[in-house]
């Protein structure tokens, strides 16, 4: 049987080199695809024939939007086009726009303590794609697939794919419309849960970076021989502090992508097959998607939060005393990733409140 193939699309630059090899290809080999990139590909045709060629074929296609480059965007467009599977794979939350965020959005280090974390994360993605275990949809599919606003000839026409009305009939053991949607309630239940620890670790945090701060302005002026000392000490105290929030944003980062699979699964089914709903079943989609209002609310609320703390730890970070900065460096990569969860998540309720406004127009 011929090996499915993963086609990958990334800036042609040197610095992405070992994130190809060691990081993408060894992740999505290891679970059977044959991955390609552009210029592995040894000939004499046109680059952009080549790109083309390996997206039209692929049976996956992952694409690094890290620094925003205009032509890996340009090579999105044409996989979403062609209604390829995709998955997102970006460094920092700004590399992706909003109304990207809610499609299979992986947010990756390249430090060394988390690059493992992330090869693994990549590589269950690519397992569950390659058993054909997810959903997959894009802007194209969104808007075609419920074919408002949009003049097209049938010969152009995009229709969800027999692939994905498979999956949407295997999903969860034939879960039906009701089902899907306590399946969001309960995963946006644990959510709301989660982002409530966290909210109030980042108000103990706060009040204890104030006082930190007051203190160690409090032995610097004082003086004497025990100053140093004293300075120590209270960095001791507060690295501890700093260890004690990074492990409960690292639990709720974890309680995030835990049900981040089957809340996005069931999410995927509203949004792509919403329009073949009864009326009745669309009407209490958008009573139930009108719930969710005060959650999103909420997430921007805290998603600007975790910016303005993640802004704060990177301006006085280096200088902190060595264990302090080590803990701090922890804190950062929780608030990281933290705020690539709640982009996605804010996006996916965006995304489903506009699929539900296209049913009533």
């Amino acid at each position: 049987m011929e090996k499915k193939t993963a086609f990958v699309i990334m800036p042609f630059d040197k610095a992405f080199d070992s994130i190809y090899k060691k990081f993408i290809k060894e992740s999505l080999e290891e679970v059977g695809f044959k991955t390609v990139r552009a210029d592995d590909i040894s000939n004499q045709q046109n680059i952009l024939q080549i790109i083309v060629s390996g997206i039209n074929s692929a049976d996956l296609v992952v694409a690094d939007l890290t620094n925003s480059n205009p032509n890996v965007y340009y090579e999105v467009g044409i996989a979403h086009t062609l209604n390829k599977p995709t998955i997102f794979l970006i460094q920092e939350v700004d590399d992706i726009p909003f109304d990207l965020r809610s499609y299979n959005v992986l947010w990756y280090s390249t430090h060394f303590e988390q690059f493992e974390e992330s090869r693994k994360k990549l590589t269950k993605i690519a397992q569950e794609f390659f058993k054909d275990e997810i959903l997959y949809s894009n802007p194209v599919n969104d808007f075609l697939a419920a074919g408002h606003h949009l003049e097209l000839r049938p010969s152009t026409e995009i229709q969800t794919t027999e692939k994905q009305n498979q999956l949407a009939r295997d999903s969860g053991e034939n879960k039906g419309y009701i089902d899907h949607i306590l399946a969001v309630e309960e995963g946006y239940a644990r959510l709301t849960e989660a982002m409530n620890t966290i909210v109030e670790a980042q108000k103990q945090i706060t009040s204890e970076t104030y006082n930190f701060g007051d203190r160690i302005k409090k032995a610097k002026s004082s003086g004497g021989s025990k100053t140093t000392s004293q300075i120590m000490a209270l960095c001791q105290v507060y690295s501890k502090q700093l260890d004690v929030y990074s492990d409960v944003l690292k639990r709720g980062n974890d309680d995030y992508e835990s049900v981040s699979k089957n809340v996005q699964n069931s999410l995927e089914y509203i949004v792509i097959f919403q329009h073949k709903f009864s009326e009745e079943n669309k009407d209490q989609t958008k009573s139930f998607l009108d719930n969710l209002i005060p959650l999103k609310h909420n997430m921007v609320e805290l998603s600007i939060a975790v910016s303005n703390q993640r802004a704060q730890i990177d301006e006085s970070i280096t200088s902190f005393e060595r264990k302090i900065t080590l803990a701090a460096k922890s804190v950062m990569y929780e608030l990281n990733r933290l705020a690539a969860n709640l982009a996605t998540f804010i996006s996916s309720i965006e995304r489903a409140f506009q699929a539900a406004e296209k049913l009533s127009s």
